[in-house]
């Protein structure tokens, strides 16, 4: 009786096969871990109808970024604290931004008050836009805050990320 494989060619080709669906497997894994959730994926322009209000800012949840308002104009600041990413909370009686993580403070306009965090809240960029569409301003690393009037649009895009002012007299 002859023997189509030996005991080593065998075992040499349990091992090999084994060894290539493990790596498929991983492979396969690897590829699927890397790629984005698709049903998290959120815009990342968001569309404003209005300036904010003058006396607090509005949270928008879906870009996670406050709506702010001061005398220069109107801007998007951030609620994703620097010091751990936690989602930052507006407390109307100490007119700031609390990180309920590790307890940061912030002010109005994304400065910090108190520690942990050691940088301020980043700004989103936001572009003006009037009724036909065209661009009436837009903020820069330079200029955070855009203008406000009755028949402006804002666009704002949450992926463009501008740093935080370092002082009050970056704002």
């Amino acid at each position: 009786m002859s023997r189509l494989f030996s005991r080593r060619e065998f075992l040499f080709t349990a091992w090999a096969t084994a060894i290539s669906l493990a790596a498929g497997v991983m492979g396969g894994l690897g590829l699927w871990h890397a790629s984005p959730p698709e049903d998290d994926a959120a815009s990342p322009l968001i569309e404003l109808d209005a300036p904010p209000p003058p006396d607090a800012p509005v949270e928008i949840p879906a870009g996670k970024f406050a709506w702010v308002r001061n005398a220069q104009g109107a801007a998007a600041i951030s609620q994703i604290c620097p010091h751990m990413g936690c989602v930052l909370a507006w407390q109307t009686q100490e007119e700031g931004f609390q990180c309920p993580c590790h307890g940061s403070r912030f002010d109005k306009e994304g400065r910090v008050v108190h520690g942990p965090a050691d940088h301020p809240l980043n700004y989103l960029q936001v572009t003006a836009l009037d009724a036909s569409g065209r661009v009436v301003d837009r903020t820069t690393p330079e200029h955070r805050w855009v203008r406000i009037g009755e028949h402006l649009r804002y666009r704002i895009d949450v992926n463009k990320i501008i740093p935080g002012p370092k002082d009050a007299a970056e704002t």
